[in-house]
């Protein structure tokens, strides 16, 4: 039997909207350690989704967020991460020559391949059945510490993602991605 989950892409849309309400906190540069403890399930009219974001110790703008569900008055841990908007990029390539040699390095070192129909046969083993439409990684490049994920975007039909932060179906295919790290 199925159930409707409240995708991670959604969270993570979620937070980067609430930064966005919250004056001085448009300019996130990266979102760290995110993880998914507790999936949201949607089918239960009688629960709420809150947000909570706590300024990290020490830090003028970095911060913890956290996602919980609220059923009868009880709080339950769905997600958590920490988003920085303080980073030093001065040692980071800017142009677009030195990302590619980048990603260029990063797929030099991850030498097992691995095809979308044994990406998604995985994926569907750990419980996540994506249809045809939302199979959006054609090959990943991993090792034991990196993995690179190679978009096909031939079915991607969405017109609208410029209304978000983040394109819903590049994100949620690195999150298929992030499923076979291991």
């Amino acid at each position: 039997f199925s159930k409707h989950i409240f995708p991670g892409v959604a969270q993570i849309e979620m937070v980067l909207e609430g930064l966005n309400i919250i004056n001085g906190f448009s300019n996130t540069t990266e979102i760290r350690e995110v993880e998914w403890l507790t999936p949201i399930i949607m089918d239960d009219n009688e629960q709420e989704i809150l947000l909570k974001f706590e300024l990290i110790k020490g830090s003028k703008n970095n911060l913890k967020y956290k996602i919980y569900t609220r059923k009868k008055n009880s709080n339950h841990l769905s997600s958590q991460g920490y988003i920085f908007t303080e980073r030093d990029y001065s040692d980071y390539g800017n142009t677009e020559t030195e990302k590619k040699k980048n990603l260029k390095e990063i797929k030099s070192r991850c030498l097992e391949v691995v095809k979308k129909n044994v990406i998604y046969q995985k994926c569907e083993s750990l419980g996540y059945n994506y249809g045809k439409s939302y199979q959006g990684i054609s090959k990943i490049y991993r090792n034991k510490n990196e993995i690179l994920a190679k978009i096909d975007y031939s079915n991607n039909d969405n017109k609208n993602s410029e209304q978000f932060f983040l394109d819903p179906y590049t994100f949620d295919s690195l999150i298929h991605a992030c499923l076979l790290m291991n």
